[in-house]
């Protein structure tokens, strides 16, 4: 099992997540669901930490930002299972940890 450490950087998990907040996941892509965290290699927008809103066995996921600031479900696109890295499974946030 390999897992991923992540820095936030910007709001767009706003307020799940706050710049400077960290997330840890594991690459146990299995099971992912509507409202997972996951960390994803985007081919334009780089590593971006999102929330699952839709799956589709043909298509993939289609990712979502908690801020309604965050770049839109429609700029990401469907992502591609194989650009998704890890399923987050601990917020380390400066006020404490919680797990997801």
């Amino acid at each position: 099992m390999v897992f991923t450490l992540c820095k936030i950087v910007g709001q767009s998990m706003s307020p799940t997540l706050e710049s400077g907040d960290f997330v840890i996941g594991y690459n146990w892509k299995r099971n992912l669901g509507v409202s997972d965290l996951v960390i994803a290699d985007h081919p334009f927008y780089g590593r971006i930490i999102k929330r699952v809103i839709e799956r589709c066995s043909v298509r993939g996921f289609r990712l979502a930002g908690d801020h309604t600031l965050s770049t839109s479900t429609d700029q990401l696109g469907w992502v591609k299972p194989a650009w998704v890295k890890a399923k987050v499974f601990l917020l380390v946030k400066r006020t404490g940890v919680e797990k997801v």
